[in-house]
């Protein structure tokens, strides 16, 4: 549980997109990565990016993102984007009052 809160409750607090972002609850957004424990080496190569380069390019990770869901919907999976270009959404803080 400690590890959900410094990676995702605490940055969405500070950003103020909490309580939509940074916890599965009820009203919340249900956005998680599912990790394969597998270790890996990042290859920058297979990217989905437009920089083609990345400083961890060679690095060696204890794991690697298996599928990645946003709003409770699969957008990622064994490498490949599988959202609809568009389906993304900009957030607005909520306000501090």
């Amino acid at each position: 549980m400690q590890v959900a809160a410094l990676l995702c409750e605490r940055p969405a607090r500070h950003f103020r997109l909490y309580p939509r972002k940074g916890t599965l609850r009820p009203g919340a957004d249900a956005d998680f990565v599912v990790l394969n424990p597998q270790s890996c080496v990042f290859d920058e190569a297979n990217m989905s990016s437009e920089v083609k380069w990345s400083p961890y390019h060679g690095k060696k990770f204890g794991a690697r993102v298996e599928s990645t869901y946003v709003r409770g919907q699969l957008i990622f999976t064994n490498g490949t984007i599988v959202a609809n270009p568009g389906w993304g959404e900009f957030i607005r803080p909520v306000n501090s009052g």
